[in-house]
């Protein structure tokens, strides 16, 4: 009882520093607005929204199982999962956040996953991509495209290595549901059309953060550490995009952003979560992973560019 108040307390005070902040700074939130907009429509929606309705797709018409077929054995070697989940992986990997969560919600739906064994797919499945991180932030960010195939790699890498140690703590079972043969009939243009219902959800939690991230700005100088810290927090691309244009050392400035796109941020946490909405799941060992995965992602990076810079 007592948490529960506490919690509607919290809520409030953040609701009244909310509608006081629209009040008193009403044109920076109208600016955080449009760059959420701009975010979620020319970065986020042609990254993503491709192996949004990819995922559903294969998934509804069992043709996961083929990529089991070909990674099924090493993905199962390494984390102690069927081999029949490796799609998740796969797609996580090469589409960005939240299609692992997509994919692994897809596969809930035709009970073909545990929630547990959702719960710790989710942690080391649902990644940034390649275009985002190549092409956004190695391209666009850093102006360096070689940076971006290196982060790229080293995020896999860390990806990787956290799924294992995550499969050391929690020992997941290679067991699973039944095999699943029933085909959904569901079409191309059905798999569109609830990806565009999803992406709305996506660009409407990336507006709101954007908004959010401006609050920071105006009590944090944005050039700070603390500051690039809180934004990487909250909405990975504002974050990187800060941490992009600050004067820190460029070591450390690559690492933060490795970091970043490791750690994902508040915002993916919450997209996420409403992918699950009628789920009843755990988010605490995701947001573990993720931790995990950051800090392998920040000493992996910090490690390979000290190298790479003393040539």
């Amino acid at each position: 009882m007592y948490s529960r108040r506490l919690n509607d307390i919290l809520n409030f005070c953040f609701c009244l520093i909310a509608v006081s902040f629209l009040f008193i700074y009403p044109q920076s939130c109208i600016e955080a607005a449009k760059d959420g907009v701009t975010t979620a429509l020319y970065i986020v929606l042609p990254s993503i929204f491709p192996f949004m309705v990819l995922s559903k797709f294969i998934i509804a018409r069992n043709l996961h199982y083929l990529a089991s077929k070909i990674i099924g054995k090493p993905f199962e070697f390494l984390f102690g999962v069927n081999r029949k989940y490796a799609v998740v992986f796969v797609l996580g990997c090469i589409g960005g956040y939240p299609i692992g969560a997509i994919a692994i919600n897809e596969l809930l739906k035709k009970d073909e996953i545990t929630v547990k064994d959702a719960e710790f797919l989710l942690g080391f499945c649902n990644n940034s991509g390649p275009m985002f991180i190549i092409g956004t932030v190695g391209t666009l960010m850093l102006n360096n495209t070689s940076y971006g195939y290196i982060l790229y790699i080293i995020h896999i890498l860390s990806v990787i290595l956290g799924g294992i140690i995550m499969r050391i703590i929690l020992r997941p079972s290679i067991k699973t549901c039944a095999l699943n043969t029933y085909k959904n009939n569901l079409s191309v243009s059905n798999s569109v059309t609830s990806s565009a219902s999803a992406m709305i959800n996506i660009a409407s939690y990336i507006i709101i953060f954007s908004v959010i991230a401006k609050f920071v700005t105006v009590f944090l100088d944005a050039k700070s550490f603390r500051a690039l810290l809180v934004l990487s927090a909250l909405e990975v691309t504002t974050g990187i995009k800060y941490t992009s244009l600050s004067s820190i050392n460029e070591i450390l400035k690559i690492s933060l952003i490795s970091s970043a796109l490791g750690f994902s941020g508040l915002c993916v946490f919450s997209q996420s979560k409403a992918v699950f909405e009628n789920v009843k799941f755990s988010f605490s060992k995701y947001i573990f992973s993720k931790l995990i995965i950051a800090i392998i992602s920040f000493v992996t990076t910090a490690i390979t560019f000290t190298i790479i810079f003393s040539y």
